[in-house]
């Protein structure tokens, strides 16, 4: 169905048109979403941004413009800021994972940015342990940036730090952990 014809669904018959636009484009909101959300802390966010994705699109439908877009390029805009704002939100009510916290580490382990193919637990767990020699904070910093996404400033102003000794904390923790894990890329 092409985009037209979409609104023009959504404008006659909404409960229908929403479908239709869900059908359509579900997937590819959800992907967005979880672009920026990622770790097991945002599952639930994901589906309720996801769906307030498709209500503000409704909601917005008149400001929709063929001439500047199209729907899917519209709907993507509307999910990466509302994943901004759900991210946002979390960060500041400080509502994350307890780091200390065993089946957090396994769930932490699904979200991991290395190909998960490629590491077998065995080689997951001598990870962990190696993140967990670090010490703190950074301990914190490499979980929170490799794992959890976020960027240096956000954990900088969380564990009262500059972003320049976040790097530089970065930088050495990778150091160290390569040299614990034999040369390996952790």
């Amino acid at each position: 169905m092409n985009d037209t014809s979409l609104i023009r669904l959504i404008r006659r018959s909404p409960e229908k048109g929403l479908s239709a636009l869900m059908d359509e484009y579900l997937g590819l909101v959800h992907s967005v979403i979880r672009g920026r959300l990622k770790g097991p802390q945002f599952r639930q966010d994901v589906e309720e941004a996801a769906a307030d994705t498709f209500i503000e699109f409704y909601r917005g439908i008149e400001n929709f413009d063929p001439g500047k877009g199209t729907v899917k390029a519209y709907l993507c805009t509307i999910a990466r800021r509302r994943a901004a704002q759900v991210y946002e939100r979390r960060l500041r009510e400080g509502s994350v994972l307890s780091l200390d916290d065993e089946t957090a580490k396994d769930s932490l382990a699904e979200y991991a940015s290395f190909d998960e193919g490629l590491i077998n637990a065995e080689r997951r767990q001598l990870l962990f342990s190696a993140i967990d020699g670090l010490g703190s904070p950074d301990r914190e910093i490499i979980i929170r940036k490799y794992y959890l996404g976020e960027p240096s400033a956000s954990i900088a102003a969380r564990l009262e730090l500059s972003v320049s000794a976040v790097d530089t904390r970065t930088h050495r923790a990778l150091k160290k952990l390569r040299s614990v894990l034999g040369g390996q890329e952790p």
